[in-house]
């Protein structure tokens, strides 16, 4: 890593994404990171705190110091300061990646967009989805589930098929950084997905989802109307 870690060949940055900022953070020694006029400094150092029994010790933290563009006046220059505790706090550690993402890029939005093709995990492996739509730094995405539904399954009694095969599927809500799914997931019912989403998704012309949960016996439509 080193400051000119997002400058391209041309002269100009790409955005900062989460593994160029958290490599800046966990490098153990103090690494500056710089977008356009932007810089953010990582300085490492050690305080006080609790190990995960709950004892007394000494923790990794890091102070993340922005520098926003040159003023001819110093004063009006802008700048924040922040400590960030590491060891034991996964929340403060994405706090301080999420601090510095904004910062850099202006903003906490995800670099993924509706159509993209994404992997999540789910039932003990890697599934093939899609992203349906983004707010701000959160996606909703489908994803393939293994095995068919009964209605559409193979049929014992009759040893026939009563329709082709088709895999079910299902939603969930993710939080990300930049490209990184950080945190929990919510899972979402094809019935009952969020008003704000069915609109993002509708605006995004991604409607034609797969629709097929994996207690469903018939494929869910996506809703002909959509009220904010």
């Amino acid at each position: 890593m080193s400051i000119d870690t997002l400058k391209r060949k041309d002269g100009t940055y790409r955005p900062a994404a989460y593994r160029d900022i958290a490599h800046t953070v966990d490098c153990g020694h103090t690494e500056h990171l710089k977008r356009d006029q932007l810089t953010v400094a990582c300085r490492p150092f050690k305080t006080k705190g609790t190990n995960y029994r709950g004892d007394e010790c000494e923790v990794k933290a890091v102070t993340v110091d922005f520098y926003g563009p040159h003023t001819a006046n110093p004063e009006d220059r802008d700048t924040d300061s922040r400590d960030f505790i590491l060891s034991g706090y996964a929340d403060q550690y994405l706090e301080a990646i999420r601090y510095i993402f904004e910062r850099l890029n202006g903003s906490l939005d995800t670099f993924w967009q509706p159509g993209d093709n994404i992997e999540v995990w789910a039932n003990q492996a890697e599934r093939e989805g899609t992203v349906l739509a983004a707010i701000g730094d959160q996606i909703i995405l489908e994803y393939d589930m293994p095995g068919t539904t009964s209605q559409w399954g193979y049929n014992r009694r009759t040893g026939q098929y009563r329709h082709p095969a088709q895999p079910s599927s299902a939603l969930r809500i993710v939080t990300t950084i930049g490209h990184e799914m950080v945190g929990g997931y919510t899972a979402v019912s094809y019935n009952r997905v969020p008003k704000k989403w069915l609109a993002a998704i509708r605006a995004a012309e991604m409607t034609d989802w797969v629709g097929m949960g994996q207690r469903s016996t018939v494929r869910i439509p996506f809703p002909e109307e959509v009220t904010t």
